[in-house]
């Protein structure tokens, strides 16, 4: 048996010999203490005597993973410095607590949000922070590069189109910061519909112009963590309706020969030599300012004012002495011969008319009176005296044609003639001081 044992301890794995040595240690204590005495007392007994001991030790062998736990367990303790893998969970625990204050930090943005929609002409609210850049909206434009007070157009750096934004596009903008932030205000020659605002990595202000805009002001980024607006990194502008721009005034001016009603009718001819001039006033009723004196020219009669912005215009048709003497008269406009009108500027506005030759025009006479203004209103009252003996001179343009002194009724008369404007001028005495002015300008009348 100790044969068969030590075999073992030289023969099995590291467990098993260990356990083996064992074995036979306390095998060989029995066998060397109580086992001889057994022997002595059975006698010959010995091969049955030593037999329990070894069922015993058979037997026990269901305990080598008992005392194999113990050294498989050994790598498991030395294994104990993997412990990080064990704290990765506590990694993950410290990795959330950011997500939960970002989760708590989440209102923020609707606060930015509000601020941003109770400012003037905001409609839509601010982008998330996280939204990137917006692609430019179909025929706008975007101006890139943190824009500021500037002019653009099509060839400016930094300034992004579609195909189909309209090349004469102009967009000026006055950037300034009134404290609260950046802000600015801007002019297109193309109405707006619709302006998105980004500053810096915050998201957008949208504004909605309905009717569509050609001007606006205050405008501004979202509002950026520091309470402000934010500085502006690019503005899209989306456009509605057709540029609102200079156009032409034009005037043709024909012969209203077919049908007498101051409109061109086919067959009727055009007319060259005819001067119009054209002013321009805040309203309807002016007051109006001089912009040209143009006159017809060409087959089509033609008189081009040129590029004239928006605005109320006055055209007149000035006859000129030969014209009168000729018979022209107008049969356009209202009085004839004028026209007020709104220039839009959408396209070229022309305007027709028309003239007919009357008969040979009949002399005309142009009287003077000259009185004593005894209360000063400018005005002759009853009773006041006419003044005998003051000389008056008739003049037409630059001419001189005639000149004359006042009879005891004060009358001086200029008879024979011809329908047309005349300016008459006193020549005041010594001691006189004039109420009325010295120089007054008097239309002669066809007959009268």
């Amino acid at each position: 048996m100790a044969t068969f044992i030590w075999k073992r301890v030289k023969g099995g794995s590291p467990s098993a010999r260990v356990f083996s040595a064992y074995l036979a240690l306390v095998l060989t204590i029995a066998m060397v203490g109580p086992g001889l005495s057994v022997y002595a007392e059975d006698g010959a007994q010995k091969g049955r005597a030593s037999e329990p001991v070894v069922e015993p030790a058979v037997e026990a062998e269901p305990v080598e993973p008992v005392v194999e736990e113990p050294v498989v367990e050994e790598p498991v303790v030395e294994a104990e410095p993997v412990e990080p893998v064990v704290e990765e969970p506590i990694a993950q625990e410290s990795a959330s607590e950011p997500a939960a204050v970002a989760t708590a930090e989440e209102p923020v943005e609707p606060s930015r949000e509000i601020a941003t929609t109770v400012a003037p002409l905001v409609v839509a609210s601010v982008a998330p922070l996280s939204a990137g850049a917006r692609p430019i909206c179909e025929g706008g434009v975007k101006l890139d590069g943190d824009p500021r007070s500037g002019t653009y157009t099509i060839t400016t750096a930094d300034v992004e189109v579609t195909p189909t934004t309209p090349t004469d596009f102009e967009i000026t903008i006055s950037t300034y910061d009134n404290g609260a932030g950046m802000l600015f205000d801007f002019t297109s020659n193309y109405p707006v519909t619709h302006i998105g605002v980004k500053g810096g990595n915050t998201g957008y202000s949208d504004y909605y112009f309905d009717p569509p805009a050609t001007s606006g002001t205050g405008l501004h980024a979202p509002m950026n963590p520091s309470g402000k607006w934010a500085d502006i990194s690019h503005i899209i502008f989306c456009f509605g309706e057709e540029p609102v721009h200079d156009a032409h005034i034009i005037v043709m001016k024909f012969r209203d020969d077919v049908v007498t009603n101051g409109v061109h009718d086919g067959g009727e001819n055009w007319l060259a030599g005819f001067a119009f001039r054209l002013e321009s006033g805040d309203s309807e009723d002016g007051p109006w300012s001089f912009v040209a004196d143009v006159t017809t020219e060409g087959m089509n009669g033609q008189a081009d004012f040129g590029m004239r912005p928006v605005g109320w215009y006055r055209l007149t048709e000035i006859l000129t002495q030969d014209q009168i003497d000729a018979g022209e008269t107008p049969t356009t406009g209202d009085p004839l011969g004028q026209m007020v009108f709104h220039h839009t500027g959408e396209v070229n506005s022309e305007k027709r008319f028309g003239n007919i030759i009357t008969e040979e025009p009949e002399e005309g006479d142009l009287i003077v009176y000259k009185y004593h203004d005894l209360n000063e209103n400018g005005t002759y009252d009853q009773g006041e005296p006419m003044l005998e003996d003051w000389e008056f001179t008739l003049s037409a343009g630059d001419a001189d044609l005639d000149s004359g002194l006042t009879d005891i009724d004060g009358e001086l008369l200029f008879g024979g003639l011809e329908p047309g404007v005349y300016t008459v001028t006193e020549t005041l005495e010594d001691g006189w001081t004039n109420i009325t002015p010295l120089s007054q300008d008097v239309t002669v009348v066809d007959g009268q």
